[in-house]
């Protein structure tokens, strides 16, 4: 069992400096390596599929690996070209239910995952308030308590945006914001509730919003 514990590590020690690498030494000069654009779109989709989803998929918020991944990410989506060969990735893993399920290091590297991606796809603010309903009473395939759930974590993403956003980035949207926080607030929900006046709308008070979630 231990030969087998340590073998996964040495593995896995493996892959973070080969990770290291290419994030540290090979992607920031890719384009002088590769001039033609599209070379450089098949070596992202081919990092996407080999390392990225992969990681994703086998996701632990405690590992190396997963941090190495993120930064690799982060100096790949310098060049905005690229974003197309991971963005649905990044969405999968944003909707995902285990999202928020991150340490400080984890937290640190999303927040510029999410507010890069965001910046080049603006369209997604306005689907993510648009998921953000009281439903339906003829919805009978989903329970009460889970559509409050759903609907929390909902709003848990929108805060998560606007905490990852640069300040006064979504001023605009404010008033459908607000909009939105008054309908969720006339259903007078506990659990939505909380949601709605947490404090995590301070972008620089990581630490409190983690400590939160």
């Amino acid at each position: 069992m231990e030969s087998s514990k340590f073998s996964v590590q040495k593995d896995e020690m493996g892959y973070v400096e080969i990770v290291m690498y290419i994030s540290t030494v090979v992607f920031p000069i890719i384009r002088k390596i590769l001039i033609d654009q599209e070379k450089v779109i098949t070596v992202c989709n081919n990092i996407n599929y080999y390392i990225i989803s992969n990681v994703f998929k086998n996701r632990n918020e405690e590992t190396i690996a997963l941090v190495v991944t993120l930064d690799l990410m982060i100096e790949m989506m310098k060049l905005s070209y690229t974003h197309r060969c991971y963005r649905k990735e990044i969405w999968e893993m944003f909707y995902n239910g285990k999202f928020f399920k991150m340490n400080l290091k984890i937290s640190q590297r999303w927040k510029k995952i999410m507010n890069t991606i965001m910046q080049s796809e603006n369209e997604k603010f306005s689907d993510l308030i648009s998921r953000i309903t009281l439903g339906s009473p003829t919805n009978i395939f989903i329970s009460r308590e889970q559509e409050l759930i759903n609907r929390a974590l909902m709003l848990r993403r929108l805060g998560y945006i606007i905490f990852a956003g640069e300040n006064d980035q979504y001023l605009k949207q404010l008033p459908i914001i607000q909009e939105k926080i008054v309908e969720l607030l006339k259903e007078s929900n506990n659990l939505t509730n909380i949601e709605v006046i947490n404090p995590l709308y301070n972008n620089n008070n990581i630490n409190n919003y983690l400590l939160y979630i």
